[in-house]
């Protein structure tokens, strides 16, 4: 049972790598493509029509990759699936606590747990799909304390 909470924070670590990375691309497409917007406008104005082309030709494409990849929709709904796998994950650790303490019955308990795994069922088919470079950030992170062993 625990590995089942074990898994679901790993998952959650792997949601909040890939809502960070989203959230820093509204700063890696937007910021260039506003300062470039500007800069077309100025050189429109300027009678510099090749600079104004060519930067405004750049800004549409960051623009249309920003549409297409809709960042901030993805941070949002990676946030939102670590904060339910947490949730979940506390509920478990909390029944497995309660019934190691003999503080809950049996029949509860498996009542309990078949409504935590239903559960589970939900977030798993409502949260996005991690990314794999998030996954391999995640491993990365959990191996560096034993970078020692494989020099």
């Amino acid at each position: 049972m625990e590995w089942y909470a074990d898994r679901a924070l790993e998952m959650s670590s792997c949601h909040r790598n890939a809502a960070g990375i989203y959230g820093n691309l509204h700063i890696f497409f937007g910021l260039p493509a506003a300062i470039l917007a500007s800069v077309s406008g100025v050189s429109a104005f300027a009678k510099y029509s090749v600079t104004a082309g060519i930067t405004a030709f750049i800004v549409s494409g960051l623009t249309g990759a920003m549409s297409f990849l809709n960042p901030s929709e993805k941070q949002q709904l990676h946030f939102e699936a670590a904060n339910a796998l947490d949730s979940w994950a506390t509920k478990t650790y909390l029944l497995i606590k309660r019934s190691r303490a003999s503080i809950i019955e049996v029949a509860e308990f498996i009542n309990r747990w078949e409504g935590l795994m239903q559960e589970r069922d939900q977030i798993n088919k409502q949260c996005p799909l991690i990314p794999s470079w998030a996954r391999s950030k995640l491993l990365r992170k959990f191996m560096k304390p034993f970078s020692y062993l494989q020099q």
